[in-house]
């Protein structure tokens, strides 16, 4: 958890990303960034479904 406390907001981002690669989904797309509406990654799951996240850190 220390770790996950000493990442700034983009580096967050990017370690929600790397776990949804380990869950299998796919396309992953690091979107963070002002005006992007919450969507801070975006992939695609095992059946094509796109999935938008918000990381809160």
């Amino acid at each position: 958890m220390q770790h996950l406390d000493a990442m700034d907001a983009t580096e967050f981002e990017r370690a929600c990303a790397d776990l949804l690669v380990l869950d299998g989904f796919t396309q992953i797309q690091h979107s963070g960034r002002s005006g992007d509406l919450g969507a801070d990654v975006i992939a695609r799951d095992r059946l094509g479904r796109k999935v938008v996240v918000h990381c809160k850190h």
